[in-house]
């Protein structure tokens, strides 16, 4: 992704998400832009667009990433077109509140519609209302059971993978390569295990781990599931498995994301004893997934040990990127060119691959995971963290 501004809009529209969101309302007769079963208004003299942004809460740091992305997009098509484009936003972390806000934005009206829904199934009925109705919509991050519609999201599998890969090879290196005869314990930190990216995730944790775990019955891989992405149900999560095991047998704790890596393992860790820093033997490392800022300081301390990055910024750039030629063209589906950015030459996370998805009926426009600090140092210009004005927790 080319490193361009942060839009100014992007606090007043978080708040302007927060009451919508609890607004309500119904979707009524009226077709979001048009009756229920009309064209999509597209085609090349539509000179204004109306976009629904439906994402997860506003003081999420990674959707507050994806969401700049967006507006960034929207601002660079509205020059390069001779359109304007009016976005609203809903942010929640609750399905009924994100379908309330949703639903009460078809009712104004809207021409196309950017989705990370909060609970995937959740949002099928309306989905399927909205492509009965020809409104062009773009599923990010998180998919929607059977959508038509195209979706976004990086190699979550791959992500789980190499940060599972980061976590033995780290082993290794703190306990010797007998350390698998020796045996001991993994922890694997999951938020929701109904999240398509949890799933995948895991799935990648799970395909690194196969070999080991395989040969070697001395090692012992536990899951704690459904912690909520929160740093504190995380800390308790390792305080408990050290109580149980013991500080000098846990080898290595990895997380699906890096709230409960960098604000719940790392802590408990060292409070108990344990060592987390780089180079230190019997290190224990701590793998996440994501990189936010926090979780960037932490592997510039020599604290975490990996991170897969998750290019939140560049998300939100693809998902506007192939909205607008949807909604420009009157279509339900990306035109090919539609997924080739401006200034990604040469990103780790491209180039954009389309293709099939088990369980959705829309293409995946995949982008590719990539490891921090193996494959790009800290301080890379291709951190979507790095943006001094995302905030969030």
């Amino acid at each position: 992704m080319a490193r361009t501004r942060l839009w100014k809009a992007l606090v007043p529209a978080a708040a302007v998400a927060l009451s919508l969101a609890a607004c309500g309302g119904e979707s009524g007769g009226q077709g979001s832009g048009g009756q229920a079963g009309s064209e999509a208004k597209g085609g090349g003299d539509k000179k204004e667009f109306r976009v629904a942004i439906v994402r997860w809460d506003a003081g999420d740091i990674f959707f507050n990433g994806v969401q700049a992305g967006e507006l960034q997009q929207i601002e660079k098509i509205e020059k390069e077109n001779g359109v304007t484009i009016t976005h609203k936003v809903v942010a929640a972390n609750d399905a009924s509140a994100q379908l309330n806000g949703l639903r009460s934005l078809m009712a104004q009206g809207v021409d196309g519609v950017s989705l990370v829904p909060w609970r995937g199934e959740s949002m099928v009925a309306t989905l399927r209302q909205l492509h009965e109705r020809k409104v062009p919509v773009v599923v990010h991050n998180l998919t929607v059971p059977g959508a038509e519609y195209p979706f976004v999201a990086f190699d979550n599998v791959e992500a789980g993978r190499l940060a599972g890969e980061a976590m033995l090879e780290q082993i290794e290196e703190a306990r010797g390569a007998d350390w698998a005869d020796k045996g001991g314990v993994i922890l694997l930190l999951r938020g929701d295990v109904t999240a398509s990216f949890d799933k995948d995730r895991f799935t990648g944790y799970s395909e690194a781990f196969k070999e080991v775990t395989e040969s070697s019955p001395n090692v012992k891989v536990i899951e704690r599931a459904n912690l909520g992405y929160q740093g504190e149900k995380a800390r308790k999560a390792v305080d408990d498995l050290i109580t149980r095991y013991g500080e000098d047998n846990v080898l290595g704790i990895g997380s699906v994301d890096g709230t409960m890596a960098v604000g719940g393992a790392i802590g408990a860790l060292k409070t108990a004893g344990a060592t987390v820093k780089e180079g230190e033997e019997n290190r224990v490392p701590v793998t996440s997934i994501d990189c936010s800022k926090p979780e960037l300081d932490s592997i510039a301390k020599g604290e975490l040990a990996h991170c897969s990055e998750q290019p939140a910024i560049a998300e939100g750039e693809l998902v506007q990127n192939l909205l607008f030629d949807m909604m420009s063209k009157g279509s339900l589906e990306p035109s090919e060119e539609a997924q080739e950015i401006e200034g990604w030459d040469g990103a780790p996370w491209a180039p954009v691959e389309a293709l099939d998805r088990e369980g959705i009926g829309g293409t995946w426009y995949k982008t590719k995971a990539f490891a921090v600090p193996g494959d790009e140092p800290v301080d890379s210009k291709f951190h979507w963290s790095n943006n001094p004005g995302i905030k969030g927790g």
